[in-house]
């Protein structure tokens, strides 16, 4: 197995802060804060790594 790509991680943070926002409007608060939750981890993981993001050639 190869490395991670941790651009992918940082972009699927990006989409888990608002499904985490739309959570805690409408479903439940402590769901809200976990998906949120996941996604700035996952954003942190993938900014960590940012050196080993693929270029675009």
């Amino acid at each position: 197995m190869g490395e991670p790509n941790y651009q992918v991680f940082f972009i699927i943070g990006i989409a888990w802060i608002p499904i985490g926002s739309v959570f805690i409007i409408t479903i439940n608060l402590v769901m809200g804060i976990a998906f949120m939750g996941l996604g700035i981890v996952y954003m942190a993981i993938g900014l960590a790594n940012r050196d080993k993001w693929e270029k675009k050639k």
